[in-house]
């Protein structure tokens, strides 16, 4: 009895170092498994972190890039309006030399403005196509266009306090920023004081008008090309007052 006592008591210690080896083997299985998954982690995290400072440095090549372009484009533009300004001087010196008399025409007034100052002044085709009913004596269309390239021309670069009221003491000439508020509450009306040069749009509302010779001058001021736009030159443009009448 004893003897049995003791086998089976051997018999249950067997049993239990085989399974506390057993256990113990079950989780070092694990701790490896565990240490694997954690190895794989890191290297995805650490691939991350490689790929967020790969993407973040390329953000910013990309920001330098852009900032570059952007500049050189600045320069570009800076250059390609220096280079037509550059040519419009040009064309205007070389006409210096040519004119040899003053104009005595209206066409000649056109020409000589057109060529001697064709960095400061230039005619749309609205403006050529109204000249043909344009009566004021060339001396008087001389001295204005003259005014409007170099003072009205430099007082609307300023951009600084009423540049009529300012151009009136300078020159001694009437010009008015506008139309009346009847005229500018009629679309069809102002369509008129619209003109195109350059694929530009030019809004020549402002205007020296002449009432008893029925005579108006319409221009405005094209930034890009930093000039004076004559759009008009002739008969006077209709407004609300004298389209009534009519």
């Amino acid at each position: 009895m004893e003897e049995c006592q003791k086998k089976k008591a051997e018999y249950y210690r067997a049993k239990r170092l085989a399974d506390l080896h057993a256990n113990h083997q079950k989780q070092l299985e694990q701790a490896e498994d565990e240490k694997a998954a954690t190895f794989d982690l890191a290297t995805q995290e650490e691939e991350r972190l490689k790929a967020e400072s790969i993407a973040e440095q390329l953000r910013q090549d990309l920001k330098i890039e852009r900032d570059t372009n952007f500049n050189l484009r600045a320069q570009l533009e800076q250059l390609q309006a220096a280079a037509e300004e550059n040519s419009n001087l040009r064309l205007a010196v070389d006409a210096r030399f040519e004119v040899t008399t003053l104009p005595e025409t209206i066409d000649d007034v056109i020409l000589y403005f057109s060529q001697m100052f064709a960095d400061k002044l230039a005619f749309s085709e609205d403006a050529q196509k109204s000249i043909k009913g344009c009566t004021l004596p060339p001396a008087e269309l001389w001295k204005i266009f003259f005014a409007l390239s170099n003072t009205m021309r430099d007082l609307y670069r300023s951009g600084s306090g009423d540049i009529f009221s300012t151009f009136k003491q300078k020159t001694g000439i009437d010009a008015k920023r506008g139309e009346g508020a009847a005229t500018r509450n009629d679309k069809k009306l102002m369509k008129q004081f619209k003109t195109q040069i350059n694929g530009e749009t030019i809004d020549i509302e402002a205007h020296i008008t002449y009432p008893k010779q029925k005579q108006s001058i319409h221009f405005g001021y094209s930034e890009k090309m930093d000039k004076i736009i004559v759009g008009h030159c002739g008969e006077h443009l209709d407004n609300y007052s004298t389209r009534k009448v009519k």
